[in-house]
């Protein structure tokens, strides 16, 4: 059962973090949706790393080097790819680089 509202909670995070930062006052309306969303991808790469520790350490066994290598490596991966979304998000709703 928790692991269902942990995907449910996962799949909302995105909706949720762009209405929120969406409904920030200001000129900037569309850089903090675009944060909000940034924010709120977290929920999804979250719900795709419990996966794959779940994964590997059913295959691998939990205290393998395996298991280890391919969780550190995927984090870092993951984590590269969510900051260059970001700021991908950033760079169309501003403009400008940063």
């Amino acid at each position: 059962m928790g692991e269902k509202h942990f995907l449910l909670i996962a799949l909302a995070t995105p909706v949720l973090g762009a209405a929120i930062g969406r409904a920030a006052t200001g000129k900037r309306r569309h850089r903090y949706a675009a944060l909000g969303l940034g924010a709120g991808l977290v929920g999804p790469l979250a719900i795709v790393l419990y996966y794959l520790v779940s994964l590997t350490s059913s295959l691998w066994g939990l205290d393998s080097m395996a298991t280890i290598i391919v969780c550190f490596s995927a984090s870092l991966m993951l984590g590269i790819v969510w900051a260059r979304i970001v700021r991908s998000l950033l760079e169309k709703t501003t403009g400008d680089k940063e």
